[in-house]
């Protein structure tokens, strides 16, 4: 994987992939929680968006062993290593949570086939299991993104009156 795209490193654009696929795959399992009309619409394409958001894990964790040998200073070694654990940590997670959304939308999806439905209270309850799986990846998005934020802004202060526009009253 190249470290770079255009001069930019390769990991602030990936980081991305999973800070936006994996709120929403929480959020989708919400709604397929609270509407079962909504299981049929959105089953398959949450778990294809959960794959897609543990790839992207995988990929900005790729990207970000790239970039930590280049930031790294003696000065910020323990905030890049609690972002880089963090990091690691998310794909656990992503990955959990793709495995979660999957075995309840297999088990919905032989429920419908099968002569023997499952009982639909345990179809809700099987999904809180991805569904708190989601709200933990999301939690954990923040988290990592938060401490990879602040070593990348931590010397940059913005006030309102800083010449760079907007009304100042």
């Amino acid at each position: 994987m190249p470290s770079s795209i255009n001069g930019i490193p390769t990991h602030p654009l990936l980081v991305h992939i999973p800070v936006i696929l994996l709120p929403l795959v929480a959020f989708s399992v919400l709604l397929m929680v609270r509407w079962p009309a909504a299981r049929g619409r959105f089953g398959w394409a949450t778990v294809v968006l959960a794959f897609a958001g543990f790839v992207g894990t995988v990929l900005a964790g790729q990207s970000g062993e790239d970039l930590q040998e280049a930031v790294q200073t003696a000065a910020n070694r323990a905030a890049i290593h609690q972002h880089a654990e963090l990091g690691d940590q998310l794909k656990l997670i992503s990955l959990v949570l793709f495995l979660a959304v999957l075995g309840w939308q297999l088990l919905q999806h032989w429920s419908a086939k099968n002569e023997h439905k499952v009982d639909p209270r345990v179809i809700l309850a099987a999904g809180l299991v991805p569904l708190s799986i989601g709200v933990l990846s999301t939690v954990w998005v923040v988290r990592a993104g938060d401490t990879g934020a602040k070593q990348v802004w931590k010397n940059v202060h913005v006030t309102a009156g800083d010449g760079r526009g907007g009304d100042d009253g």
